[in-house]
């Protein structure tokens, strides 16, 4: 079985992202890096969040994408996908949603990273791409990526191996949490074993806690369709 792998390592600058009711700056705009690529809790050097409310912060230092979905993306939306099409940072092979946990840590290069939340694509992810569909579609078939936290600080490049160092919660995978997150929504059960887990990042226990109080669930129509024009 072949290890898994950083495929490609990918940073961005701040620029416009037009989307249906006018324009936003957005980091989503990535592209591979050449070489070694520092990696911190303040994130990868050379890479930029607009956003740092959404984006960025101790929980989403990296982000990460499966190189094993691009043929969905060509599949579903007729888009050839390349390193950093889904904004990410990681282009990975051989980690996705159904093998990787929340609190893995890994060690890629010199850094060590540990799992914190899937990600949650938004209206940024269909925009760039053309398509508003994009975002809920992702959503709804668990192809959503995830995120790291640092944990060590260090030097990464393409090429390296994901090597898991330690999994203290085997039984809670991302694809589990996507499903709990947008599909089954209201397993309260589920949710409050996700909420106990110390390693979730904070504004997933926010999102689960909100629901076992509320007995609701909140509209995600602020994260699938942009903001309306101001008048």
């Amino acid at each position: 079985m072949q290890s898994a792998i950083i495929q490609s390592i990918n940073t961005g600058k701040i620029k416009k992202l037009n989307h249906a009711n006018g324009s936003v700056e957005s980091g989503i705009y990535k592209l591979p890096v050449q070489g070694s690529v520092s990696i911190t809790q303040n994130g990868l050097d050379g890479d930029k969040q607009a956003d740092l409310k959404a984006h960025g912060g101790p929980d989403k230092v990296v982000c990460v994408y499966p190189v094993e979905h691009h043929d969905w993306w060509l599949a579903e939306f007729d888009i050839v996908f390349e390193a950093g099409a889904a904004g990410e940072n990681f282009t990975s092979y051989g980690l996705t949603e159904h093998n990787v946990c929340i609190g893995d840590q890994y060690k890629i290069g010199s850094v060590i990273l540990e799992v914190s939340q899937p990600r949650q694509p938004c209206y940024k992810l269909a925009a760039k791409h053309g398509n508003k569909a994009i975002a809920k579609q992702v959503q709804q078939a668990g192809k959503t990526g995830f995120y790291f936290r640092c944990i060590e600080s260090g030097y990464a490049e393409a090429g390296d191996e994901i090597i898991l160092i330690n999994r203290p919660n085997p039984d809670f995978t991302i694809e589990s949490a996507n499903h709990l997150m947008h599909i089954d929504k209201m397993n309260i059960e589920l949710m409050q074993k996700f909420v106990n887990l110390e390693t979730l990042s904070s504004s997933w226990k926010k999102y689960f806690n909100k629901r076992i109080k509320t007995m609701t669930i909140d509209s995600d129509s602020h994260i699938i369709n942009p903001p309306k024009k101001l008048n």
